[in-house]
């Protein structure tokens, strides 16, 4: 039995009786309702029925939605990106195009065809289809006549490439952008939308294919189509998105919330992003519908349920509870964003104080761990993964437009926007969500230093390294004295401890997996850190790379090797098994023992003896002392060189980075 069985089964044990039943008989009903729709869905046809309901486009003001005229060169380039259906998902880069080829309709269930085919009519004579089922990379494509649990997901091919073209998440920034295009363009663009919709709605019927695999997909694909929809209608003088259009759109609107609603990723042990993003994409879709039961049945769940999950997903210190900062942001997304819609709905009050100062407290973690840069450290997995998405953040090279999905400043922006006090257009977004509501911003934390050891006590152990990385002198300033305006901001429920200044920034992991004990997107990175000086990355964590399409580059970038930590061996801080590569065992228990000004100090059991690291932050240098009672190495991650400011004996060096989702620039 592998050890992923084994903790599941562990794990239902140890549920009191009364969890284990309804999970059980939640699985029963899941089951027989999946035979039984997919057996109606093959035999019965689809038809184009009428709607009781309509999608509400005045409720929201966003006339005055003023972008930032330097944008706009970003926004003709994207608009024409998006016109040539070149789309950079995930690291796949803009040189591409997803056209599709050949007629769809014969691949797809003979009782979606006829629909389809009305459908797919509407479109302009002159657009070229997007291939939604197509994985670019290695031209593997996923059956449309197939049911959706029933798609491949695994080796040799990436799933997550089609589900983030079918997000939308293009359409929202577009709309946005929209006023900095020539009005010329911006009808084309309408048109583009209004073609791209039904194209989609037409060539992926609901629960075959690709892209109803993922609940959590549809949810985020329901809320972008519906806002940027919203916002091109400000712009659409011609009525490009007419009632013909609109009555077919809001039939699929019903069918995405449907879907969640009968698809939820809940679990009674433990929920994710996942379940977060089914809450999400629900919020908005019942705000969106005209009055009717489903729609408030929606939203009174979206409410109770979002009121629940902050409690159970984030952290007394403001932190995400799946060990990632940059899930962190993601989930911090949904939370903001879904807010906002409902609490404009139903007003602030739909809310208690204690959710919205948690929403608080999760930007201010993430402005607290940012580098002088901007970027947060890379703690655990990164899969670029975005709610909504509207001031690009990166910069033009010759192959075009680069996203820098390590900073994370629009999230903080949205925040802001709570308390009206930004005027970028995550803050103007969420401004128009509230309905122009303001929400006060609780006081923010201040530094909470850990003290359980002295820092100067001696620590015993059979065998002791000592590093000393020298701070070469600042490019502009010509010194090496480390700032008298250095801060430090621990994050003990995340596991995440930072020392940084204006020029000056050093992280130390020393957390849980998260995840209540799964573990699902930890690495094996305790005691390991990050360093940036003069601003120029010296040490980094390696990043994420890929997921389920390259298991052993997914093993490889969790592993202790390419962490900069103290390495016993071959062996790992937890159990790594690549045959179910969103499980990591806990074995380490790190801990921190203190941490001060002075600096920190560490310890963890993954070995089955402890390790135990303290870091002494003096004027010019760092000096990293090691301690283990069996022999090791230690490593550092430096894929940018600099490998000269590092002394000491038994050390090794990996530059092993991945930046974003699908991307690796640098291998060891």
């Amino acid at each position: 039995m592998n050890l992923y069985l084994r903790h599941r089964i562990v794990s239902a044990l140890k549920l009191p009786p009364r969890i284990l039943l309804n999970k059980i008989f939640r699985k029963m009903r899941i089951f027989l309702r999946h035979n039984l729709f997919r057996y109606l869905d093959r035999v019965v046809p689809r038809s184009m029925a009428s709607v009781s309901s309509a999608l509400r486009f005045d409720i929201f003001d966003w006339h005055g939605l003023n972008p930032d005229p330097s944008l706009s060169d970003f926004a003709l380039f994207l608009s024409r990106m998006t016109r040539e259906h070149r789309f950079n998902l995930l690291g796949s880069g803009y040189g591409r195009a997803w056209n599709r080829e050949g007629d769809i309709l014969n691949s797809l269930p003979r009782s979606c065809r006829r629909r389809s085919e009305k459908i797919l009519s509407l479109c302009d004579s002159d657009y070229r289809p997007v291939d939604w089922s197509c994985d670019i990379k290695t031209g593997y494509r996923w059956p449309v006549n197939k049911w959706y649990t029933e798609q491949y997901i695994g080796p040799g091919c990436d799933i997550k490439l089609p589900w983030e073209l079918a997000r939308f998440q293009c359409w929202p920034q577009i709309a946005a952008l929209l006023s900095l295009l020539p009005d010329d363009l911006r009808g084309s663009m309408i048109s583009e939308f209004r073609n791209q919709v039904l194209d989609f709605i037409g060539s992926n019927p609901v629960r075959f294919g690709a892209n109803w695999v993922c609940p959590m997909d549809v949810g985020i694909r329901a809320a972008n189509m519906l806002v940027a929809c919203d916002i091109l209608k400000t712009h659409d003088a011609s009525g490009v998105l007419d009632s013909e259009f609109l009555s077919i759109f809001t039939f699929s609107m019903i069918e995405h919330g449907r879907f969640i609603r009968a698809n939820l990723e809940y679990a009674e042990n433990v929920t994710s992003n996942h379940y977060l993003a089914n809450i999400a994409g629900l919020a908005f879709l019942g705000v969106y519908l005209q009055t009717s039961s489903l729609a408030q049945s929606w939203t009174d769940f979206a409410c109770r349920a979002l009121s629940s999950e902050i409690h159970r997903q984030v952290q007394d210190d403001g932190s995400d509870f799946e060990a990632s900062t940059s899930y962190h942001r993601l989930v911090g997304e949904l939370f903001v964003y879904s807010a906002a819609i409902l609490a404009g709905k139903n007003g602030v009050s739909a809310f208690k104080r204690d959710f919205w100062d948690k929403l608080f407290h999760m930007r201010d973690f993430t402005l607290n761990i940012s580098k002088p840069n901007g970027e947060v450290p890379q703690i655990g997995d990164n899969d670029s993964g975005r709610f909504l998405k509207f001031t690009p953040c990166g910069n033009f090279n010759p192959e075009g437009w680069e996203d820098n999905s390590q900073n994370h400043q629009a999230f903080v922006n949205a925040v802001d926007g709570l308390a009206g006090n930004s005027k970028t257009l995550e803050g103007m977004v969420i401004n128009r969500l509230l309905v122009h509501k303001n929400i006060s911003a609780p006081v923010s934390r201040s530094f909470v230093s850990v003290e359980r050891q002295d820092f100067s006590a001696s620590i015993s152990a059979k065998y002791y390294h000592r590093s000393i990385i020298r701070l070469p002198a600042h490019t502009s300033s010509h010194v090496t004295e480390l700032p008298d305006d250095m801060r430090c901001f621990s994050y003990p429920d995340f596991g995440l401890y930072v020392f940084k200044g204006k020029s000056f920034y050093l992280s130390v992991s020393c957390g849980h997996n998260g995840q209540n004990g799964l573990g699902g997107h930890a690495h094996n990175d305790k005691l390991s850190i990050e360093l940036q000086w003069g601003g120029n990355d010296i040490i980094v964590d390696p990043g994420s790379y890929l997921y389920t399409v390259h298991p052993e580059s997914r093993t490889l970038y969790r592993s202790t090797k390419v962490h900069s930590t103290p390495i016993v061996g071959e062996r790992e801080q937890n159990p790594l098994d690549a045959v179910h590569p969103f499980y990591l065992k806990d074995v380490t228990k790190a801990e921190c023992l203190h941490f001060s000004p002075r600096g920190f100090i560490g310890r963890h059991w993954g070995y089955g003896v402890p390790v135990t690291r303290r870091i002494s932050i003096l004027n010019d240098r760092i000096m990293i002392e090691d301690y283990c009672d069996e022999a090791f190495t230690v490593n550092f991650n430096m894929p940018f060189g600099h490998h000269d400011m590092v002394e000491g004996d038994k050390i090794t060096f990996t530059g092993l980075y991945s930046p974003a989702y699908g991307v690796a620039f640098l291998k060891p």
